[in-house]
């Protein structure tokens, strides 16, 4: 079996080489797979490219590391889809994961990730047991996320600490509806007969939306001896996710891209989203006492319409 992996990098050098040395410290059997690692820039700053650059060749691991240089920043789908066809096209994988350049890969994670797509080859989207790094190491979310349409709401996938928490290859889990973006194991064919992320999300509801494009939930898996940690809000400079303190590109994009979501797969739902995700986070925001927060928001919801009535095709980039 052949596995491309895809990271996406945008001015975190020495947090992507973290993830690629994780990668390369994995226990594996080589006969039983092999992969190669794709980093796209999303036309990071001439010092942050220069750090890779570096380590590329004094790691001495350009063999199993390829760099993709972007001419812009294409967000986390479009700098995906980059490496996506890169590897379609150059590396003829059976399997394409997508891993966010914050996560450092315990061992065996992929070595569990291969085995469970050898023994269950239904599934096109496997997702992996993630937990987060910061403020202590806890557990986030088994495979990925719950979503209810009508708020907007994710919720991760958890169980109580009364239940013995799984173990194994394979766990089902009807109540997920779409795989932690952080990580996406993602059989290559599943590119090649459904197309590539919808780039109209430049951060945030990408993974979603591509469950839609794909056929639904029933395509998912989870693999609960494949463990990640997650170092939360590294990808979007955000410095306290767990409080609820986002960045300003985190509030942004997130409330820009529930909306687009909303608008397109749900939009009977949409005057409810609307209006429940402005008061809503306007309400968090006072009690924070986090006023800056209400500069994103506003301009989220005033591109939201930019998008909608002066873009050619609101539902392609």
């Amino acid at each position: 079996m052949k596995v491309a992996i895809i990271l996406v990098n945008w001015n975190q050098s020495k947090i992507t080489i973290r993830c690629v040395e994780s990668l390369l410290q994995n226990t594996r059997d080589e006969s039983t797979f092999s992969f190669q690692i794709i980093i796209v820039d999303n036309n990071s700053q001439s010092r942050s490219i220069h750090i890779l650059e570096q380590y590329l060749e004094d790691g001495q691991v350009e063999h199993q590391v390829y760099l993709i240089k972007n001419s812009r920043n294409a967000g986390f789908a479009g700098g995906n889809n980059v490496g996506i066809r890169y590897a379609l096209d150059h590396c003829q994988p059976d399997y394409i994961w997508l891993l966010n350049n914050d996560i450092i890969v315990q061992d065996q994670a992929l070595n569990k990730l291969v085995a469970a797509a050898r023994k269950y080859p239904i599934p096109l989207v496997w997702g992996s047991t993630i937990f987060e790094v910061f403020p202590e190491l806890h557990f986030h979310c088994a495979g990925g996320f719950s979503y209810n349409p009508l708020f907007s709401i994710p919720r991760p996938i958890s169980f109580s600490q009364d239940r013995r928490f799984p173990t194994g290859l394979f766990h089902p889990l009807p109540q997920m509806d779409y795989p932690a973006g952080a990580s996406m194991f993602i059989r290559a064919d599943t590119f090649r007969e459904y197309g590539m992320m919808n780039e109209i999300y430049f951060l945030y509801y990408e993974e979603l939306d591509f469950v839609y494009q794909i056929g639904g939930k029933s395509h998912l898996a989870w693999c609960p001896d494949s463990v990640l940690h997650h170092q939360s809000g590294k990808s979007t400079g955000s410095k306290n996710p767990n409080k609820g303190k986002g960045s300003w590109v985190g509030h942004y994009y997130g409330n820009l891209s529930a909306l687009k979501f909303t608008w397109i797969h749900h939009p009977l739902y949409f005057p409810v989203v609307f209006f429940f995700r402005l008061f809503t986070k306007s309400f968090i925001f006072i009690k924070n006492r986090d006023f800056r927060s209400f500069q994103p928001l506003s301009q989220a919801y005033r591109d939201f319409f930019r998008w909608l009535f002066f873009s050619e095709s609101p539902y392609s980039q």
